[in-house]
């Protein structure tokens, strides 16, 4: 049986592989399980995070469909979009915090919504990114018992440079990052000699997702500018989309034809955009740190 990250990555994936935002769940347990998802793990998990608000259920009948929320949702989206540059404004967004250990849960749920938006440690008790996490970080901000404060942190782009590779471990990074971009290339090669059925496609490429979200859990897209010049990070967007673009309309006729078999999809709910390129955007199911 997998484990629960590598579980909650293949759910990930498999509402990427439908485009969609809300999806049954007779396929979403069928599917996982050709993942290595058995159905009682499957169902336990899919308990657990609508119990946690990171998924919402409603019935249609006999049917539950679920849909994505709370961070869960959040990773996703982050994902769908992370191979867009980022632009650097001269500041990065700030978290600061100090919070007590005896309020450790209040802590760690601050922690784990900031990774959830591509926030990571520049030192203890500050946290750096580039969306602005105003929308979100007002349960913490507004409490009188926690001190959290949001802002800027203004810098030059040395120093932004300076302070990305200690907060995201580029160094650490770069040779798992040249193996991915190589595996990548070995995919595509293979794919022009033999291409892969949909479902081989469809295992495979959650293969390349899971692996690619356990990479950018830790070295989201970051602004070229404060990257070192021959970090590898760089290249891996546009391999990945490449190999996506290849795998990708494959993996989606797999997920529909699962709701078409089971008359079921009219309650796919598609995402805003949808298409194979979607597929190159996928959430990693790791717990965010």
């Amino acid at each position: 049986m997998l484990q629960t990250a590598s579980a909650a990555s293949a759910l990930g994936y498999v509402f990427g592989a439908f485009g969609a935002e809300a999806v049954p769940g007779p396929s979403l347990i069928e599917l996982l399980a050709e993942l290595g998802v058995a159905e009682p793990a499957a169902r336990t998990m899919l308990s657990r995070l609508t119990r946690s608000e990171q998924l919402t259920v409603r019935r249609y009948g006999r049917v539950a469909v679920y849909r994505l929320a709370g961070a869960f949702r959040d990773r996703f989206h982050r994902f769908r979009h992370g191979d867009r540059p980022v632009a650097w404004s001269g500041a990065f967004q700030m978290i600061m915090y100090d919070i007590a250990e005896s309020q450790r849960r209040d802590r760690d749920a601050l922690r784990d919504r900031a990774a959830a938006s591509g926030f990571a440690a520049a030192r203890p008790g500050v946290l750096i990114g580039f969306d602005d996490p105003a929308e979100w970080s007002a349960e913490w901000v507004d409490r009188d018992d926690l001190f959290v404060r949001v802002g800027e942190l203004r810098c030059t782009v040395d120093v932004a440079g300076e302070l990305a590779e200690r907060a995201w471990k580029l160094a650490e990074s770069a040779a798992p990052l040249r193996r991915y971009l190589q595996r990548l290339e070995r995919i595509r090669s293979r794919e022009a000699s033999r291409p892969a059925t949909a479902p081989e496609a469809f295992r495979l490429l959650n293969d390349v997702m899971r692996d690619y979200g356990e990479l950018y859990a830790d070295t989201p897209s970051l602004p070229i500018e404060i990257t070192p010049p021959d970090w590898p990070g760089r290249d891996v967007p546009a391999a990945l989309s490449a190999t996506s673009s290849l795998l990708g309309p494959r993996v989606r006729e797999h997920a529909l034809a699962n709701a078409d078999r089971r008359g079921l999809r009219h309650l796919v709910e598609p995402l805003g955009t949808t298409g194979h390129d979607d597929l190159a955007r996928l959430p990693p199911g790791r717990p965010a740190r």
